[in-house]
C-alpha cells in the first residue's frame, strides 16, 4: 500500500506551521490537532500561519506564497485518498523521537480511516520560543 500522506512530510521538512501552538503544549498535541486540521473542515486555516525560513525559501528558490500553494496541493492529495476511505475516524500519536536537546521532535502517527484503513506516518516539530510547532 502506498503510504498517501508522504506528501505531506516532504512539504513540511522546514515548515514551521504556528497555528495551534498557542493552545497546545506538547509534541503529540500539536501533531494531532495539525493532522486533523488538514485532513478536516479547516484545511485552510491550517496553513494562515505558514512560516518557512528565508534560508528554505532561498534553497527551493519559491517565494512563500508559492510553497503554501504546492504544499495545499500535494496535501490535498492526502485528503482525497483519506476520502475515498470514508474519511479519518482518529489520529494516534504511536512513538515520539525526541532529539538529543529536546528541541525537535518526530511524531510517529496513525490514521485510522472510518473504512478500518490504517495509514501510517510521521511528522516533524520543532520547539520554538518554548512552544511546539510542526516543521523542522
Amino acid at each position: 500500500m502506498k503510504n498517501p500522506l508522504r506528501a505531506l512530510i516532504l512539504g513540511l521538512i522546514t515548515l514551521i506551521l504556528p497555528a495551534f501552538a498557542d493552545n497546545h503544549d506538547t509534541p503529540e498535541t500539536v501533531a494531532t490537532a495539525w493532522v486533523q486540521e488538514v485532513m478536516g473542515e479547516n484545511f485552510d486555516k491550517a496553513f494562515d500561519a505558514v512560516y518557512a525560513s528565508p534560508e528554505f525559501l532561498k534553497e527551493v528558490e519559491m517565494s512563500q506564497e508559492a510553497l503554501i500553494k504546492a504544499l495545499k496541493e500535494r496535501i490535498q492529495l492526502s485528503r482525497d485518498s483519506v476520502k475515498k476511505h470514508q474519511g479519518v475516524e482518529n489520529i494516534t500519536i504511536d512513538k515520539l523521537e525526541y532529539s538529543e536537546d529536546k528541541t525537535q521532535a518526530t511524531a510517529y502517527f496513525t490514521i485510522k480511516t472510518k473504512d478500518g484503513e490504517n495509514i501510517k506516518n510521521e511528522v516533524p516539530l520543532s520547539q520554538i520560543n518554548g512552544q511546539w510547532r510542526i516543521g523542522k
